[in-house]
């Protein structure tokens, strides 16, 4: 399983928008908002390298997103070992 935090900017005006969007795709959990900014914190949980980047890129593609940063990434292996 891979988790990631991601930080996404809206554009003015967009930031609802961008919320509904981002409660819309797997895997996606908004930790933290700030509207009036646009600014948002989200969650990645993916199973495995290509859905981590698949989420990654829908996320950067929605309508109304300025951009997306990756700021952590942890790959926790221990429940695929049982």
């Amino acid at each position: 399983m891979q988790f990631s935090s991601i930080v996404v900017m809206a554009r003015p005006g967009s930031a609802a928008h961008v919320a509904s969007g981002l409660s819309a795709l797997p895997g996606i959990e908004i930790f933290a908002r700030d509207e009036p900014t646009g600014r948002f914190v989200v969650v990645q949980e993916a199973p495995d390298a290509t859905a981590h980047e698949n989420g990654f890129r829908n996320i950067q593609a929605l309508p109304g997103v300025v951009g997306a940063w990756l700021v952590s990434h942890a790959i926790d292996d221990e429940g695929d070992r049982a």
